[in-house]
């Protein structure tokens, strides 16, 4: 993309760089002809991130994990339902002035309705970090039952007091699991190539949810059992729409931003 002194940056910082929320918001920005450009930045500080978002003066930036939590101190003003989530995955710049918003929770939503409605449904949550906290929010306020399961026992129970979560297990009780409608893994560590998802508890009437983007154990071992499946880059996709309406003040070309991402997915 060309750029000149009139050009708005926008961009992401992650410990491990991304391209594919840039590839989904610059190809938003080519759809309208906005003088915008979406980088990606590698971060190893959450305080070192606000310090260069402000010298830099960039518009907006998107929060992965870990910085999540780790950065809302910094910020000068954060939205009431990041607040309450007590996770910022989103920040704009408005002459100088920084606010901390959530889009995860919105987009695990909009995600998990493409294949169904939440409400009454039971769910079980696996993972207890910011992310995880984002869509028990989401989950509790569409009116599901939701049941927790965490490596870390007592983050689970934090989680599960917070947004008042019908349950708090250890991982290890995930197998014994049963009579859920949806599974959703919101637990980073399934990057590492492991599957914690015991196989046995899969079957073909479950809708399983995957927050990583990439193709996981879990999505194989479900695609396998024949379970309805969300992938995770559904949720990237949704949630990278509201950051761009909140940076640019215009309504997200969604078709372009999803043909661009499911091209280079192909």
């Amino acid at each position: 993309m060309e750029i000149d002194e009139k050009t708005i940056i926008c961009g992401s910082i992650s410990a491990k760089p991304s391209r594919l929320g840039a590839l989904i918001h610059n190809a938003g920005y080519k759809a309208l002809n906005l003088n915008y450009i979406y980088i990606p930045f590698p971060c190893h500080s959450a305080e070192g991130a606000v310090k260069g978002m402000r010298a830099l003066g960039l518009r907006g930036i998107g929060v992965a994990t870990p910085f999540k939590q780790q950065i809302m101190p910094f910020l000068d003003k954060i939205d009431n339902v990041a607040v309450k989530i007590g996770s910022v995955n989103t920040i704009v710049n408005n002459n100088g002035l920084l606010t901390g918003y959530n889009t995860d929770y919105i987009g695990a939503l909009e995600a998990l309705r493409e294949a169904t409605d939440p409400h009454n449904k039971v769910v079980i949550l696996v993972g207890a970090g910011a992310t995880a906290r984002s869509i028990a929010y989401g989950l509790k306020n569409a009116g599901a039952t939701v049941h927790i399961y965490n490596r870390t026992f007592n983050k689970a129970v934090n989680i599960k007091n917070d947004f008042d979560l019908e349950s708090a297990h250890k991982l290890e009780e995930l197998k014994v699991a049963k009579n859920f409608d949806i599974l959703i893994n919101a637990a980073t560590y399934s990057q590492d190539g492991n599957n914690h998802i015991p196989l046995e508890i899969l079957s073909k009437n479950q809708l399983i949810m995957d927050i990583i983007a990439t193709e996981t154990p879990l999505v194989k071992a479900a695609t396998k059992a024949g379970c309805n499946l969300i992938k995770g880059y559904r949720m990237l996709l949704r949630q990278a729409k509201h950051q761009f309406e909140i940076y640019t003040g215009k309504k997200a070309p969604f078709k372009e931003m999803e043909d661009a991402l499911y091209k280079t997915l192909r």
